[in-house]
């Protein structure tokens, strides 16, 4: 679980350093795409939603690092119609991989019968969507802008810490004895 946690703090994390027409995104996304499918290997034996979602991952992956590329070579014009279409893809590429992080949460959860707290993650993800979808009114409202920032900021950090809780149900970290002296 905890590829996956990092996985989504680098999609999360978009720092960007423009640089002329350049822009450098100094973690890039695909990274964060890499880490979450290799973190859903660990749980594809438990979760058929993980082990089916592994090949979008990777393919969320080599997308973001075309972009990637394409950014730093200055290939797609910021403030453009390209950049906004790519934007809306990235976007979708990420609703799609939390929104199955969720599932493969929610089938551990039926499998070991147990809570985890999958419930909380999909009203989160829900509100995740919601704020992704206030990015697209955004282009036509500006003024929306700093509203959609507050709570798809909020709304990222709430299902970050909620992953970060189930792992925590899913990984107990034993104690280790003190050593005898």
């Amino acid at each position: 679980m905890n590829l996956i946690i990092w996985g989504l703090v680098c999609i999360f994390l978009d720092v960007n350093l423009p640089i002329g027409p350049v822009t450098i995104d100094i973690i890039p996304d695909f990274l964060g795409f890499i880490l979450i499918a290799v973190g859903m290997q660990a749980y594809a034996s438990q979760s058929e939603n993980y082990r089916k979602m592994r090949p979008f991952v990777w393919g969320a992956a080599a997308v973001s690092a075309a972009v990637y590329i394409a950014n730093m070579f200055g290939v797609i014009p910021l403030n453009t119609l390209q950049a906004v279409i790519i934007t809306v893809i990235l976007m979708v590429l990420y609703l799609i991989t939390t929104y199955y992080i969720y599932r493969g949460i929610r089938e551990l959860e039926q499998k070991q019968v147990r809570v985890l707290g999958a419930e909380n993650l999909r009203r989160i993800w829900i509100v995740m969507a919601a704020a992704e979808a206030l990015t697209l009114v955004c282009y036509y409202l500006p003024v929306l802008i700093l509203l959609q920032m507050i709570v798809s900021f909020a709304a990222n950090v709430a299902f970050l810490v909620q992953i970060i809780r189930i792992k925590k149900i899913l990984e107990p970290q034993t104690a280790v004895p003190a050593p005898k002296t």
